[in-house]
């Protein structure tokens, strides 16, 4: 992201639609205004979105918002990671049920969406990165997804395997230490759903 005094937000999905979003005021000595409270029901049936509605805010800039109809009307969204290509060119990589969609946002006035790699439906895909390659966890099945993002800059978003090792099926959460290249599965269904690594020293 911009290494700026300016914090830049884009607020990419409602990760799980909400009846009400409700904000809270924070005190003073912070000094930009607010935007005043909203509250709007929304229901599961993905009606249009008012994008002239805000949301309350503090030292922070909303640029642009993708919601989930933006994203072909997925149930959920569960995450958002980031990927910044040799290039400079910044992306979003935002879980959801059944896809893992990647979105420029090397201009955060104008997110656009690059391309996806479908996964078996899941409340949850949590996402990772580690060089240029994206990990995607999955409650469902199908063990994680290994996705080369080497030629994301050129909109090319490659699924290179589905990661089944010891017959990995589903994994809650992943973590990785990028300084030693090592992935952790969180609550998987392998070691009775403790903790299990695994060696990037070649990330596909």
């Amino acid at each position: 992201m911009n290494r700026t005094s300016i914090a830049t937000m884009v607020l990419l999905s409602t990760l799980i639609p909400a009846a009400t979003l409700v904000g809270q005021a924070i005190p003073k000595p912070y000094k930009c205004p607010v935007v005043p409270i909203i509250e709007r029901a929304r229901s599961q049936s993905n009606q249009p979105i008012n994008r002239s509605l805000g949301f309350d805010f503090e030292n922070v800039i909303l640029h642009s918002w993708l919601d989930l109809g933006d994203f072909g009307n997925p149930s959920n969204g569960s995450d958002c990671w980031g990927y910044t290509s040799p290039s400079g060119r910044e992306y979003a990589l935002m879980g959801l049920y059944n896809k893992m969609t990647v979105v420029e946002i090397t201009n955060p006035a104008n997110p656009v969406i690059i391309d996806s790699v479908s996964h078996t439906g899941s409340l949850w895909a949590d996402i990772k990165v580690y060089q240029d390659v994206a990990y995607v966890s999955n409650e469902s099945g199908g063990g994680v997804d290994v996705i080369d993002l080497s030629n994301v800059d050129n909109g090319v978003v490659t699924l290179v395997q589905r990661m089944t090792t010891n017959g990995l099926s589903h994994v809650h959460n992943l973590a990785i230490d990028t300084d030693s290249g090592f992935l952790y599965l969180c609550s998987s269904d392998l070691n009775g759903g403790r903790t299990v690594v695994f060696d990037l020293s070649n990330p596909h």
